[in-house]
């Protein structure tokens, strides 16, 4: 497993199944955004948003920086949920 496949809820409410849909998400994201960050799905991981109870942001799991990427490193709980996002 995939460093950036553990995940820290935070105690938020998430489907049953949200490591596998984030396991989808961060994919899709190294798909779009990888070689211009310089990432590989074990170089990234999704934590919650401090204060916005359901975003999710993209950080770089050594640094923690945050992977902007116009507006793709933000998620919300529903997005992931919906696959409504990149």
């Amino acid at each position: 497993m995939h460093r950036s496949n553990l995940i820290d809820t935070a105690g938020r409410a998430v489907p049953h199944d949200f490591a596998s849909i984030v396991t989808r998400f961060l994919g899709r994201f190294v798909t779009a955004h990888g070689k211009a960050e310089l990432v590989d799905i074990g170089d990234i991981q999704l934590i919650p948003v401090r204060d916005l109870a359901d975003h999710w942001a993209v950080v770089e799991v050594q640094s923690g920086a945050f992977l902007k990427c116009g507006g793709d490193g933000i998620v919300t709980t529903d997005d992931l949920s919906h696959g409504d996002v990149q």
